[in-house]
C-alpha cells in the first residue's frame, strides 16, 4: 500500500493504543499545513521568491485540500512568507486533518470513533488499525538516525517534522538512547545541504512550527498567570 508523507507522519504521531496523538493539536495542525506546503514544492506548484511563496501560473492541483490552499494564496494581494501562510491557514487545518484521517480510515490504517459527552457535543478518538506499519516506519527512521545513514528526501521531511514537534520518544525508550538520538538527529538535519527550494522549504517549515508552538505556549502561560 502506497502512503503519502502526511499519512506516514500521522501514523508516527499517533499513540499506539490510546486513541490520540502524542503531540498537541497546535503541533499536529501546523505540521500538516507545513507538509502540504512541502508537497506543493515537490510538485513544482510553488516556489520561493525572496523567501516568499509564489504559485506557478499553471499549477492546478487535483487534491481538493491543495486546491483550497492555492485558492486562498492566489486571493492574497501580496506575497507572504511560508511561516505567515502556515499561521493564516491554521483555522483550516482541523478540516484538512479530518479529511486526511477519513482517507486513512478508508485505507484501513486508522479507525475513527465518535464519542459523545452529551447529546450535542461529540469528539473523535483515533486508533491504529495496523501497528506493524507504524512500527516499520519507526524502525527505518530510528536506524537511519542512530547509524547516521544517508537519508532519502522523504525521510528528511519526516525527521525534520519529528524534530520540530519534539517526537524523539516515538523512536527510542531509554534515556541513554534518547540523548544519542537527539544529538544525531540535530546533526543530520544541520549537516544536510540545502540545495533547492524543497530542502529550503523543509527548513522553513521546521523553523515555523517551532516558532509558532513556542509563541502559542508563551501566550497560554501569560493568559493563565493573569
Amino acid at each position: 500500500m502506497k502512503l503519502t508523507t502526511i499519512e506516514k507522519f500521522l501514523l508516527l504521531a499517533q499513540h499506539p493504543d490510546k486513541g490520540r496523538f502524542v503531540i498537541s493539536d497546535i503541533q499536529l495542525n501546523h505540521s500538516i499545513l507545513g507538509l502540504l506546503f512541502i508537497k506543493m514544492f515537490e510538485d513544482d506548484g510553488i516556489f520561493l521568491d525572496n523567501n516568499r511563496i509564489v504559485i506557478n501560473e499553471n499549477y492546478e492541483p487535483v487534491d481538493p485540500i491543495l486546491s483550497d490552499m492555492v485558492m486562498n494564496i492566489r486571493k492574497s494581494r501580496r506575497k507572504r512568507r511560508l511561516r505567515t501562510w502556515i499561521m493564516k491557514l491554521s483555522g483550516k487545518a482541523p478540516k484538512y486533518k479530518r479529511t486526511i484521517l477519513e482517507q486513512m480510515q478508508k485505507k484501513g490504517l486508522l479507525r475513527i470513533e465518535v464519542k459523545k459527552i452529551i447529546v450535542f457535543i461529540t469528539y473523535n478518538k483515533v486508533y491504529l488499525e495496523d501497528q506493524e506499519i507504524r512500527d516499520g516506519l519507526i524502525k527505518i527512521l530510528r536506524n537511519a538516525v542512530l547509524e547516521e545513514k544517508e537519508l532519502t528526501p522523504e525521510m528528511l521531511v519526516l525527521l525534520a517534522m519529528s524534530e520540530a514537534c519534539k517526537m524523539h520518544r516515538v523512536y527510542v525508550s531509554t534515556r541513554a538512547e534518547l540523548r544519542t538520538f537527539r544529538a544525531s538527529l540535530k546533526k543530520i538535519i544541520k549537516d544536510n545541504p540545502v540545495a533547492n527550494d524543497v530542502e529550503q522549504s523543509i527548513r522553513q517549515v521546521q523553523a515555523a512550527i517551532v516558532a509558532i508552538v513556542a509563541t502559542s505556549a508563551a501566550a497560554a502561560a501569560a493568559s493563565s498567570s493573569r
